[in-house]
């Protein structure tokens, strides 16, 4: 015979037998052994932050993509004011290029690299 689980619920005492809390952690997927050669699942993407902590956070990449994501479910409800709609699709673009940019720098771009290496002194005569 296998004794109750007592658990504490703010002041009063809750006694759980021990086959529910069986039951209850088999519903969850209880922990197990990693097979030989197993991967560990992939993450799930953090949720997106919104403006304002992307904004408190101070990453001017999480903020761009937190205006992204505003600005792309406004331009996609159907109550959007028509009048509104091409200031909002032009700021979508500008803010797809400008995070496009930036992670072209985090990524060390070889052709922007290129084009911010400065030109030189060319006569017409050096190697002839």
């Amino acid at each position: 015979m296998s004794l109750p689980v007592r658990q504490r619920y703010s002041r009063e005492e809750v006694v759980v037998p021990r086959k529910e809390v069986r039951q209850r952690a088999a519903a969850r997927g209880a922990l197990r052994a990693v097979k030989p050669g197993e991967a560990a699942p992939p993450k799930k993407p953090a949720p997106p932050k919104t403006v304002v902590q992307a904004a408190a956070s101070g990453d001017q990449l999480a903020l761009l993509e937190s205006m992204q994501t505003r600005i792309a479910k406004t331009v996609d409800d159907p109550h959007t004011p028509a009048r509104d709609l091409a200031a909002l699709t032009r700021r979508l673009h500008e803010i797809a290029k400008d995070i496009a940019a930036i992670r072209a720098a985090a990524e060390g771009d070889e052709v922007a690299d290129a084009a911010d290496t400065p030109d030189e002194d060319f006569n017409g005569t050096d190697g002839v």
